[in-house]
């Protein structure tokens, strides 16, 4: 009977020591996915703000084109006033 239970209390050991082991890979694997979760959140808002630097660079450039075709009608009718006199 003491050979059943050495033998016994071997495989109890085994046994709580794979589960001690899943426990710190599970631990581990939770970190993974706080941290991975964390970087995805950090991800979006750097997606969102360079999004809002687009479309702010976006009308910047209309403004600039419409201000580039306001000055060359301007130039346009200067030339034309010049030519005239």
């Amino acid at each position: 009977m003491s050979n059943l239970s050495a033998t016994q209390e071997r495989e109890r050991k085994g046994i709580e020591e794979q589960i001690a082991e899943e426990a710190h890979h599970l631990n581990d694997s939770n970190a993974s996915y706080k941290n991975l979760t964390d970087d995805l959140q950090r991800s979006v808002i750097v997606i969102k703000n360079a999004a809002g630097v687009t479309v702010s660079a976006q009308a910047t450039i209309a403004k600039a084109q419409a201000l580039i075709q306001d000055n060359e009608k301007k130039l346009v009718n200067e030339k034309k006033k010049v030519e005239e006199l």
